[in-house]
C-alpha cells in the first residue's frame, strides 16, 4: 500500500542526501517500481503514490534545512540543486503517474506514459543542469579532479583501484547494494 511506498520514497530521499554513491542502487529500485506499476497497474498505484509522497515532501523538507542553492549549480555530486530537482521530478512523475493509474487501462499505456514522465524528469534536469551529463565530478576544478579525487577510493571505478583489497572491497560493497 501507500504505507510502503511512502517509506521507501522517505528512506530513498535521506539516502540520496546522505551520498549520491547509492545513486545506481537507487535508480534500480525506481526502476524496479515503475516495472510493478507496468505489470500490475492500478494495484500499484498507491505503493507509487507513497513513495512520491515520501521522496517529495522528505527532499522538500530537505530543501529547507541544507538550502543546496549555496551550492553552484554545475556542481553534480552530493545534495546540490541538480539532485535535488532531479529527485523532485522523479518525484512529481510517480505521482502523475499514480493519479493516472485508474486511466491507463493496459500496460502498454502505461509503459509510454512511464517512459514519457521519466524521459522528461531526466531530460529536464540534464537541460537544466548540463555540466551533470559529464559525470557527478565533471565540473570540478581540474586540479582537484587530478590531485584529490585518485585518492578517493568511492569516487573511482571499482578496477582502477591501485590495491587488490580495495578492489575485493569496494566490489563487494556494490556487489551486497
Amino acid at each position: 500500500g501507500w504505507q510502503s511506498g511512502g517509506i521507501a520514497g522517505a528512506l530513498a530521499a535521506i539516502t540520496l542526501v546522505v551520498g549520491l554513491e547509492t545513486a545506481p542502487q537507487l535508480v534500480a529500485l525506481i526502476a524496479v517500481m515503475a516495472m510493478v506499476w507496468v505489470a500490475r497497474g492500478e494495484d500499484e498505484g498507491k505503493r507509487l503514490a507513497g513513495f512520491a509522497l515520501g521522496l517529495g515532501t522528505t527532499t522538500a523538507l530537505f530543501l529547507t534545512f541544507l538550502r543546496p542553492t549555496y551550492w553552484p549549480s554545475q556542481l553534480c555530486d552530493a545534495f546540490t540543486p541538480a539532485s535535488s530537482t532531479g529527485t523532485l521530478a522523479v518525484a512529481a512523475a510517480f505521482g502523475l503517474l499514480a493519479a493516472l493509474s485508474n486511466r491507463l487501462t493496459s500496460w502498454q499505456a502505461r509503459m509510454a506514459a512511464g517512459a514519457l514522465l521519466g524521459a522528461l524528469a531526466l531530460g529536464g534536469t540534464l537541460l537544466a543542469f548540463p555540466g551533470c551529463v559529464s559525470g557527478p565530478y565533471g565540473e570540478v576544478d581540474p586540479f582537484l579532479r587530478d590531485n584529490f579525487l585518485p585518492h578517493i577510493v568511492e569516487a573511482n571505478r571499482v578496477f582502477s583501484q591501485t590495491r587488490l583489497a580495495r578492489i575485493v572491497g569496494t566490489g563487494g560493497h556494490a556487489l551486497v547494494a
